[in-house]
């Protein structure tokens, strides 16, 4: 898992949810922002929309319209009965803060580094901020959208992030690879023998087990991490 993987944003589009019915109308106040021609707001940074509303893509070339917030913080589950925050965008059934400056770093509230990944859709799309997390945890990521699990990895040694997938699961010791992912807490390592297992994450130096870390180190945050034998 150390390739950082484009993630599509999966954004709760109004018009695929039914609520392109709920735009901004005269005189509900909406935040002062210049937004492109042809458009009523924008995502990042989040303006144009009134109390209570937020920027949304409304289609899958982009087009963007103000639709009403939903409650959803960065790292909820979002989905057409749950939608995200003002101000965050639903990738990949996940509430996340959008960005700008793909391939660069993102402000966060704790130590643990987060970097601005590019979307590919819809068209012209924002870039996504990574959500730190803990790999070495099962639950790290909470609850994953219908038809979904999510896990926590780490992404080319730089970054700790949760993604949504659909491949298949893979339990502890079981062999991964493309389209594998092991599960949660388990991290695929080639082993001596060349082939890839799935064995338990942990932390060097604070573990319950005697973790060995990998060459070279793979440390995020100033925790250096490694898998149980």
């Amino acid at each position: 898992m150390k390739n950082a993987r484009i993630v599509s944003v999966l954004a709760l589009v109004a018009l695929a949810l039914g609520c392109s019915s709920t735009p901004v109308g005269e005189g509900s106040g909406p935040v002062a922002c210049t937004p492109p021609p042809g458009e009523t707001c924008t995502i990042n940074p989040s303006c144009g929309c009134g109390v209570g509303f937020t920027c949304a893509y409304v289609s899958a070339s982009g087009a963007k319209a103000c639709i009403t917030a939903g409650e959803g913080k960065v790292g909820a589950a979002c989905s057409a009965g749950a939608l995200c925050g003002a101000g965050l965008v639903c990738n990949d059934g996940v509430c996340a803060m959008p960005c700008t400056n793909v391939g660069g770093a993102c402000k966060t509230d704790g130590a643990a580094p987060s970097k601005c990944l590019a979307t590919t859709s819809p068209a012209g799309a924002v870039g996504v901020c990574t959500i730190p997390c803990d790999p070495t945890r099962e639950t790290a990521c909470g609850d994953a959208p219908v038809g979904k699990r999510r896990q926590c990895g780490v992404w080319s040694g730089e970054y700790t992030s949760c993604i949504a997938t659909t491949a298949t699961e893979v339990p502890e010791g079981g062999a991964c690879g493309e389209g594998k992912f092991c599960a949660a807490g388990t991290f695929c390592t080639r082993e001596t023998s060349g082939n890839p297992r799935c064995r338990r994450m942990c932390t060097v130096g604070s573990s319950a087990c005697a973790c060995n870390g990998f060459a070279p180190d793979i440390s995020v945050g100033g925790v250096t991490y490694g898998v149980c034998p």
